[in-house]
């Protein structure tokens, strides 16, 4: 029974080292973007809906070869994690930051944290 549990956790172990396609990773590596890297393993797995309610990832951006998307999807899922932990983290550059690639309970955060100053106040 132990050798399944631990086969069991090393196949779950592997297929999250592995979330993204190989061809998602190749696509990455021409923009520059190391698909192995702290920071897109921390995306890897994120899902989002855009306005049509197609759900939209680094692999579906990627098999579409939108440059522009895969670059804003990481910066702005990395931003977001980042900005849940401390929101005294930066936003990226505005032409990186797409706020569609947010979830519904993400935005309600940032503005939520963005209003606490000026609450404060009142």
């Amino acid at each position: 029974m132990r050798q399944f549990v631990f086969a069991a956790l090393a196949l779950f172990a592997a297929a999250s080292a592995s979330a993204l396609s190989p061809e998602t990773e190749t696509f990455l590596k021409g923009l520059k973007i190391d698909p192995q890297s702290a920071d897109i393993q921390a995306i890897a797995a994120d899902v989002v809906a855009n306005d049509e309610g197609e759900e939209v990832s680094l692999d579906t951006l990627a098999a579409k070869r939108d440059e522009m998307g895969v670059k804003r999807f990481v910066a702005t899922r990395k931003f977001v994690k980042a900005y849940m932990k401390n929101t005294k983290t930066p936003f990226p550059e505005r032409k990186l930051y797409e706020i569609s690639f947010l979830k519904p309970n993400e935005v309600i955060f940032i503005l939520d944290a963005l209003k606490k100053p000026f609450t404060a106040l009142a």
